[in-house]
């Protein structure tokens, strides 16, 4: 994961990125770059991260190529499960 920060960080307008160093499960920020868009994925986990989390919302925030955001929320479990498993590694 240290690599992974690493690559991260030297994203154009990422300002820092480091590993997170709890255990168990917990809030994510992940990153999917399709051609000249990026979109952005925090998630939010609550309740007993230690054994999982109960839960998880996710905000999705896409910015195209003219700059624009699209923004979208969802506190759906399977939704969140294909946000995590598709964008985040």
């Amino acid at each position: 994961m240290p690599e992974l920060a690493k690559r991260y960080a030297e994203i154009e307008g990422i300002a820092s990125s480091s590993t997170n160093q709890n255990l168990g499960d917990g809030s994510q920020i992940c990153l999917d770059l399709e051609d000249k868009s990026r979109t952005y994925y925090f998630i939010k986990a609550s309740g007993d991260c230690i054994s999982g989390c109960i839960d998880k919302h996710v905000t999705k925030v896409r910015v195209t190529a003219a700059k624009q955001l699209q923004t979208s929320i969802t506190d759906n479990r399977q939704q969140v499960k294909a946000v995590i498993d598709l964008n985040c590694l």
